[in-house]
């Protein structure tokens, strides 16, 4: 609709926790944002890796397309030599 609206997010580093995926076990960053939109994500972030293990999205009802849930899981990965 290329309508401009304000946005207000809210970041937290929550833990480093183990958290286990289909792509292995894995020591990580447990971030949680929300933002005025109606949005709540909860990622999981690997350091050595440089990406998220684990990513929740939740739209709640006060999202303008309405309330849903994403999930995404690491299957495998490769390191490049």
């Amino acid at each position: 609709t290329k309508q401009a609206m304000p946005l207000d997010n809210t970041f937290r580093i929550e833990a480093y926790e183990e958290l286990t995926v289909p792509a292995g076990k894995f020591k990580a960053l447990k971030i949680t944002n929300s933002n005025s939109a109606g949005e709540e994500f909860i990622s999981w972030h690997i350091p050595e890796l440089g990406q998220p293990a684990k990513r929740v999205l939740k739209r709640t009802a006060k999202f303008p397309r309405g309330p849903g849930t994403r999930e995404e899981e690491l299957v495998s990965y490769t390191i490049a030599k």
